[in-house]
């Protein structure tokens, strides 16, 4: 039975090691591109490519970050799987306007903090704001890789399927045992859904209420003020914190 092109496609991103979120952002791009024209893969081409990326700008804003993906899933497409990379050499994606950042200060982390409904809650925000976590980071945490003789967080689906150590802070690390002893998680997973599989659900629930008018940058200096850590002994700059669409910023708010 001949593959499709789409199955085609899914299998060669598996074989190339893309990220779990990476393979379905792709595979769900190629899905909207084709239901968007109603035509089979095989029968678009160029024009086709051209009209759906003016039609995402149009929709999202030129150089957004559905546009971007966009155009990384279909130069995938046509580069990797249909072997024809001339028919994408020429798409380029304006780049997306960056905004100044804004540093949160001690008060306003703290604030944050405290606005968290659960002990649940709290612990996301401060593995997300304490040890520098993106939030697919958050969900995919067992509780193995909390390391407190160590004093230190094992990442083992960070960004690129590569993994690394970030520093457990004693304040952080009082607040997961206070997690763990009001939520008693079953499974390996720290932030079990239902299915004892890790949830995205959990942690953007954690998250919602996050969302609002106070900034937090993306800087060591502003994170490590909650956990009274010192950035020197990172050695390295934490990642992007909480789920916000900017690379360098993210928004917290109480409720």
């Amino acid at each position: 039975m001949k593959k499709t092109i789409l199955r085609r496609m899914e299998e060669q991103l598996k074989r190339q090691g893309k990220a779990e979120n990476t393979q379905l952002a792709y595979v769900r791009h190629i899905k909207a591109f084709q239901e968007h024209f109603d035509k089979p893969l095989s029968r678009l081409g160029v024009s086709h490519i051209e009209d759906y990326v003016w039609h995402l700008g149009e929709k999202h804003g030129p150089g957004s970050a559905t546009q971007r993906l966009f155009a990384a899933a279909v130069r995938f497409l046509y580069t990797t799987t249909l072997r024809k990379p001339d028919k994408v050499a020429w798409l380029k994606v304006p780049k997306q306007r960056r905004r100044l950042v804004v540093v949160m200060t001690k008060d306003e982390v703290s604030r944050c903090i405290d606005a968290a409904p659960t002990q649940r809650d709290k612990a996301f925000v401060m593995l997300a704001v304490g040890a520098g976590l993106r939030i697919g980071e958050v969900a995919q945490l067992q509780v193995r890789d909390i390391d407190s003789a160590a004093g230190v967080i094992r990442v083992r689906e960070g960004k690129g399927c590569k993994e690394r150590v970030v520093m457990l802070s004693p304040p952080l690390l009082t607040q997961l045992r206070r997690y763990w002893k009001a939520w008693r998680p079953a499974g390996p997973w720290l932030f079990p859904s239902d299915f004892r599989e890790p949830s995205r659900v959990v942690v953007h629930h954690a998250a919602r209420w996050s969302r609002g008018n106070v900034g937090a940058a993306h800087q060591p200096e502003a994170h490590q003020a909650l956990v009274g850590g010192d950035p020197a002994t990172r050695g390295a700059e934490p990642a992007l914190l909480l789920p916000q669409p900017s690379p360098l910023i993210c928004h917290l708010a109480s409720r």
